[in-house]
């Protein structure tokens, strides 16, 4: 299930393994083995490339934390050029991700 995402995040983007592993900064291996399900990746791992992707770790994980129809439109928008594409790619992972971690302290302090 992750390693499927994975692969189809960095299709959907036209990049090789060997690219999101430069990316990521891990070895091609790497990213072979977690996409054929081979291994189960480490956090340090899954993050490195939740964030070369610019998705959070959780919709790698199969939780409900965004739109990524919306990486999905970037990615096939022919107006960007590649730079615009993963400023925008890596920004709206980040807003996601304080998204997320706001729904958290929210969520904690109500408990308190």
């Amino acid at each position: 299930m992750i390693g499927e995402k994975i692969r189809e995040i960095r299709m959907s983007r036209g990049w090789t393994q060997e690219d999101l592993a430069k990316i990521a900064r891990v070895t091609r291996q790497s990213i072979y083995l977690v996409e054929n399900d081979r291994v189960s990746p480490t956090i340090s791992l899954l993050q490195q490339i939740a964030d070369a992707l610019g998705v959070p770790v959780g919709y790698l994980l199969g939780e409900d934390v965004g739109n990524p129809s919306v990486e999905v439109a970037l990615q096939k928008d022919k107006k960007l050029d590649e730079v615009d594409r993963e400023l925008l790619l890596k920004l709206y992972g980040r807003l996601i991700r304080n998204d997320q971690n706001s729904a958290n302290i929210s969520s904690a302090n109500q408990r308190t």
